[in-house]
């Protein structure tokens, strides 16, 4: 008997291409502000390390990364257990802490 095995190759259609980074961040939402890892970037979002408990697709987040001096505004597109993606609305320039 010939067995036939199926590969199912994982394509994504995405419209920005993806760099992977490692960046603490804060994700601020309601009703906490969330320590996060952005793990990769794109011009159009990103996926976050996260403790995702409290978020819910379609939240109003920001998302502060001071290392890179950027502030980010935009949605939460999806959730799983320990990740989230956003999607960015806009963003703002030279974050300074406390700012």
């Amino acid at each position: 008997m010939l067995k036939t095995v199926l590969k199912v190759h994982d394509v994504e259609d995405r419209c920005f291409p993806r760099r992977l980074c490692n960046w603490p961040a804060t994700l601020h939402c309601t009703p906490a502000n969330l320590a996060c890892i952005v793990e990769n970037i794109s011009a159009g979002g990103c996926r976050l390390s996260v403790r995702s408990d409290n978020l819910k697709v379609g939240d109003s987040v920001v998302l502060d990364v001071v290392s890179q001096e950027v502030r980010f505004h935009g949605t939460i597109s999806w959730v799983r257990i320990g990740e989230a993606g956003m999607e960015f609305s806009y963003q703002d320039d030279c974050v300074l802490p406390g700012d």
